[in-house]
């Protein structure tokens, strides 16, 4: 059973939720990865915390970092978000990288965004660009 992580601006948490049952319900032989889907910039934007955010943060950057090992290909939702066309996030360019040096395929929803600081990066990783998660099965297939 091939392993697919998907991952997006949380966001997008319940389109990564949507994305998953679909893959899951439709294609038997798939599993599906999604990161922890909630947020914590309350404890430090609200709670005034920011020690515990961080430490928060690094726990879920390695928990990021071991779905990548873990899964067989890396699915980017990159919707448009925050005035970007085909949005990439740190914690997904991060995701990338990490797919990237292991030599496993990534995939994008839409388009690699342009005019982001990484935009070059993202290409070098030539990513395929999906569309739909039909094309998604096709590819990995």
């Amino acid at each position: 059973m091939k392993k697919i992580l998907i991952h997006a601006s949380l966001d997008f948490a319940n389109k990564m939720i949507e994305a998953k049952d679909y893959i899951e319900d439709n294609y038997n032989k798939f599993m599906v990865i999604l990161p922890e889907l909630k947020r914590y910039q309350n404890i430090r934007d609200i709670d005034g915390d920011d020690k515990s955010f961080t430490k928060i943060k690094n726990r879920l950057t390695v928990d990021n970092i071991k779905n990548v090992e873990k899964c067989d290909v890396l699915l980017i939702l990159n919707y448009s978000h925050r005035g970007i066309d085909n949005y990439v996030g740190g914690n997904s360019f991060i995701e990338m990288c990490i797919a990237f040096y292991l030599k496993k395929p990534i995939y994008l929803l839409n388009d690699i965004p342009e005019n982001m600081p990484y935009t070059e990066e993202i290409k070098a990783f030539y990513p395929v660009v999906v569309y739909d998660f039909i094309n998604l099965i096709k590819f990995i297939n």
